[in-house]
């Protein structure tokens, strides 16, 4: 982004920002699982 013309401090904080959101809506997203779906979904089971 640099090479066209981006402001390092721009780019820093937009990538910080998008980051940021990201991680929310991934959490969001997350706690309306049940949590039987998550734990098949996210923890290994036991053999």
């Amino acid at each position: 982004m640099m090479v066209l013309g981006g402001h390092l401090s721009g780019i820093l904080w937009g990538r910080t920002v998008f980051s940021l959101v990201v991680v929310a809506l991934l959490v969001k997203l997350l706690r309306t699982l049940p949590s039987r779906t998550f734990d098949r979904f996210f923890y290994r089971s036991s053999i």
